[in-house]
């Protein structure tokens, strides 16, 4: 009300605001990772691979889409609404080898236009994350998320000490 100039004060700034228990998102040990790579099938370790080389969103992944891939260039553009103003933007990322390999593989095997797609229509989100949570379940670790994964490669990152934080930043975009 305050920001679109329809009063001059917020009347709830003078409520007490209640305590709160800090949330610490959990991070998966790289042997958890593992272990549920292991139990992943080719595309689930595909998907899950891909997350983890990009460093990216569930979602991210989910409506990449083959014109998203330079194999040439070795990129990859990731679409977005995380930004202010929610509209959709491009953010293109280096490949690496092990990513190269992953999606090169799949291209060669391509029926539609999405790279990672169910009998040639787009994932849905309950099935996606069905996925994980199986697959944890199979690995016999504590489960844990998409977005997981992206803490758990950020830590990585930061415990190398060969990035700064505004590279690791750059890098979650």
């Amino acid at each position: 009300l305050k920001r679109n100039h329809y009063c001059d004060y917020n009347p709830c700034d003078e409520i007490e605001k209640y305590r709160t228990k800090k949330y610490y998102p959990y991070v998966p040990p790289p042997e958890d990772v593992n272990k549920v790579l292991l139990e992943a099938n080719n595309f689930e370790h595909d998907f899950l691979q891909t997350i983890y080389h990009l460093s990216a969103r569930r979602k991210e992944v989910m409506t990449m889409k083959w014109e998203d891939i330079d194999f040439n260039n070795r990129t990859v553009s990731l679409w977005t609404r995380k930004r202010f103003g929610g509209d959709l933007e491009r953010d293109m990322l280096k490949m690496n080898n092990a990513l190269y390999k992953i999606l090169k593989n799949r291209y060669k095997k391509k029926t539609c236009e999405w790279v990672f797609h169910k009998e040639g229509k787009k994932l849905t989100r309950t099935k996606i994350e069905k996925m994980v949570n199986n697959l944890c379940k199979k690995a016999g670790v504590k489960k844990f998320g998409f977005h997981a994964i992206r803490h758990h490669v950020s830590a990585l990152m930061a415990a190398s000490k060969k990035l700064s934080l505004v590279d690791i930043q750059r890098q979650l975009r």
